[in-house]
């Protein structure tokens, strides 16, 4: 890894992370959250911007100054901006507040299958067309010191998170894994993929030196397990993962394995849309 100081990352179509957004009250917790913002903004010398979401015109916000009073007493050193957002709903309201620089951080309780379906979390990053990092109930800790996962399948949804975890790497000054998981070998089956490996390696080689990218492949049956087991081994500080539009007939694909180490990961998720809509924000 280099040894240059960690800066803002261009997550994503070279739009250089500028702010931390963090929704607040309502529906959006923001206990798991804020650790992980703070973090980021410590790291890359970025504001976080709160956004309470409420269904009343008033530019008074007691909700929203009651949750600034108080993170602001946990962090004094952070520059935090409220901000005020009326909408009937939160989701919508959320992804509309986000500009084209913003990286989201959201906590979630429900990202496992069928109970993520309509929630906010899942709205919003189904809508803003931005990386969001996501907040599972296990991920309670950050680990400042991790590297990053992000899992390989072949799929449209991994190869469009895979230039992502490189930025996400280099801005953490941390070093990159790709991992794929196979299923666990038949008796008398050899154990090794040959092919696997072989593009794995052509993929690190295609990248930027600098992270030091490495890969591996998992056996496994599970890949919510596999995937969850190497990144808890290795204390990682961020899995990144590609989720295309979810709908009733895609939700036992790619999506509901990237939903799935959301709410089993001791981590945050970088999620990332294959299929990036407008940011609704954006001009």
């Amino acid at each position: 890894m280099s040894s240059n100081p960690p800066t803002a990352p261009a997550i994503e179509l070279d739009r250089t992370v500028t702010e931390i957004v963090v929704p607040v009250g309502g529906g959006a917790t923001h206990d798991r959250a804020m650790p992980v913002a703070a973090w980021l903004s410590e790291l890359w010398q970025v504001p976080i911007r709160l956004i309470h979401v409420s269904d009343s015109i008033s530019s008074a916000d007691p909700d929203l100054d009651e949750v600034v009073d108080a993170i602001r007493s946990w962090h004094p050193e952070l520059p935090i901006e409220p901000r005020h957002v009326y909408g009937d709903d939160p989701a919508v309201a959320i992804a509309g507040a986000l500009e084209a620089h913003s990286l989201a951080v959201l906590s979630t309780e429900h990202a496992d299958g069928w109970s993520f379906k309509d929630s906010v979390a899942e709205a919003v990053v189904d809508s803003a067309g931005l990386p969001v990092i996501l907040v599972g109930p296990e991920a309670k800790t950050v680990n400042r010191g991790g590297d990053v996962v992000v899992g390989i399948d072949g799929s449209a949804a991994a190869q469009a998170a895979l230039a992502p975890a490189v930025e996400l790497a280099k801005g953490l000054g941390r070093q990159l894994w790709l991992v794929q998981v196979m299923p666990e070998p038949e008796p008398g089956d050899a154990e090794l993929h040959p092919e696997v490996g072989l593009r794995l390696q052509e993929l690190v080689d295609g990248l930027d030196p600098v992270v030091g990218a490495r890969w591996e492949i998992i056996h496994g049956n599970d890949p919510v397990a596999s995937i969850g087991s190497f990144a808890a081994r290795h204390e990682v500080s961020f899995l990144v993962a590609g989720m295309r539009s979810r709908s009733d007939e895609t939700r036992t694909s790619m999506c509901s394995i990237t939903m799935g180490l959301v709410s089993k990961a001791t981590s945050p998720v970088l999620v990332i849309r294959s299929e990036p809509t407008p940011v609704i924000g954006s001009s």
